[in-house]
């Protein structure tokens, strides 16, 4: 999953539990909205995500390496939200 650190915190500082965001909320909407995006327009949702995925690396937000394993990992979890288990 990618996160970026703190701005005014240093490398080797760990963040106290209070300083960090609530993952799982965050993930959970996350979530919601690609899916809510994926049922209503699929070819502007990819479109979307592929613009945002760039702009990360561009910017120098997070590596190419960071992206990448995050996009394998959403695409491996739409593959499984399209194909669920029986």
């Amino acid at each position: 999953m990618l996160r970026r650190s703190r701005s005014d915190m240093r490398e080797d500082e760990t963040p106290e539990p209070e300083d960090l965001p609530d993952l799982e909320a965050e993930r959970a909407f996350a979530n919601a909205v690609i899916v809510d995006g994926l049922t209503r327009d699929p070819e502007r949702a990819r479109e979307v995500i592929a613009h945002v995925t760039r702009s990360f690396v561009e910017s120098g937000r997070y590596s190419a390496e960071e992206v990448s394993a995050a996009v394998d990992q959403l695409r491996g979890e739409l593959e499984a939200y399209d194909h669920p288990r029986r």
